[in-house]
């Protein structure tokens, strides 16, 4: 018995002293320590049984002991990760001072007038000292966002040089910085929306909404070339020539390399001209919130091609019921077809522009991902800089 407690105290203490400098250097190992916690008091609780006849109430000792070893894990575990935070960037009051902040500022805004992607790695290593990394630039709206990730928690510190506006209050515009993947145009246009040319899962655009699109307002002889473009090389075929790299790197390097490669032949002018259609397509004249691929399902999300949907936390779901809600869009048939009501107020335009800027996030798959940013929802650090967690 006496052996039974001393090993108790002396695994409690490794246990809490572990679980301490796990949750001090903000690691990921935290189940760890309690599963190896619950283990120990399921194995004193069957001790009981085998050792009730000898000791009788005694034999509840190592099961009391690993039990208040138990509640220390969980305080060690608070404190390690309040003094491991401390002057983290999780942590902006502590680590958002007067100093970082002019530091910070600096590095957006070299980021903002960098000419290329050259220069903006070597700006980007400044980051390193303040455990920082770019997650986007966007030039047009003088945007810089810088990103924290531990513990599968994202910390975001935005830089807005013209300071970030409500919520739908401005006019959405597709710029260079909102397109994902150029790879992604010509694997669109080489779907030609038959579904003999592409495989479903395969591919993460919706070709039956936006290939017609695409074809009616981009030149023909523009359209050939695209299709004409080499296809983006099969996994497995990829795979096999490169046996040794694991497989969510092989996906980055296939697709990079067939983006390189598009982007090659792609002229400035045209990669504008683009960028001029997709514009026009958020727009209130396209209607694309009409089209017969797109319907509203009695779980209250949005449906594409009648086989994909949406979690109903997706913005766009939101934005979408509050549209519907207040009558500016309604439902006109049992399949869930939506239509937009006439004489919109100019607030209830622009509402309708960012419903389906948020719908083109999904049906171009990995061509546009326009990031919004919007004060709302987000803590005002200072002037130009703002904070938010997810």
């Amino acid at each position: 018995m006496k052996k039974l407690i001393i090993l108790n105290i002396i695994i409690g203490l490794v246990l809490v002293v572990v679980n301490f400098y796990i949750m001090l250097s903000l690691n990921n190992l935290l189940g760890l320590t309690y599963l190896l916690f619950l283990s120990l008091i399921f194995v004193n609780f069957i001790s009981i049984f085998m050792m009730w006849r000898k000791h009788k109430y005694l034999s509840f000792y190592p099961l009391v002991i690993s039990l208040f070893f138990f509640s220390l894990l969980g305080l060690s575990g608070s404190i390690g990760r309040m003094i491991g935070m401390y002057n983290k960037p999780s942590d902006p009051n502590s680590f958002f001072n007067e100093e970082r902040k002019q530091e910070l500022t600096g590095i957006a805004e070299e980021l903002l007038q960098a000419q290329d992607e050259k220069s903006k790695r070597v700006i980007e290593k400044k980051l390193k000292s303040h455990h920082l990394m770019v997650c986007n630039v966007d030039s047009y709206a003088n945007i810089v966002e810088f990103g924290y990730c531990r513990l599968r928690t994202w910390s975001r510190y935005i830089f807005a040089k013209d300071e970030l506006p409500e919520m739908y209050s401005s006019k959405p515009i597709i710029t260079k910085s909102d397109i994902l993947d150029w790879g992604e145009l010509a694997t669109i246009i080489k779907t030609e929306n038959d579904p003999s040319k592409y495989e479903r899962d395969a591919i993460s655009f919706m070709p039956e909404i936006i290939y017609p699109f695409l074809l009616e307002n981009l030149d023909k002889e523009f359209v050939d070339k695209l299709a004409g473009l080499p296809s983006i090389e099969n996994l497995d075929d990829f795979l096999a020539k490169n046996k040794a790299m694991p497989l969510m790197k092989a996906f980055d390097k296939r697709d990079s390399e067939h983006e390189n490669l598009v982007i090659s032949k792609l002229s400035k002018e045209e990669k504008l001209t683009v960028i001029e259609v997709l514009n026009k397509h958020y727009q209130i004249s396209s209607k694309l919130i009409e089209n017969k691929n797109i319907s509203w399902r009695p779980s209250r999300t949005l449906e594409f091609c009648g086989y994909m949907s949406l979690s109903s936390s997706f913005q766009v779901n939101k934005h979408l019921r509050q549209l519907i809600s207040g009558g500016v869009i309604s439902i006109i048939d049992g399949a869930g077809h939506l239509k937009v009501k006439p004489n919109l107020s100019d607030k209830e335009k622009l509402e309708i522009e960012w419903l389906q800027v948020e719908i083109m996030n999904t049906v171009y798959g990995n061509l546009v991902a326009k990031t919004e940013y919007w004060s709302n929802e987000k803590t005002k650090l200072a002037n130009n800089w703002y904070f938010y967690k997810y």
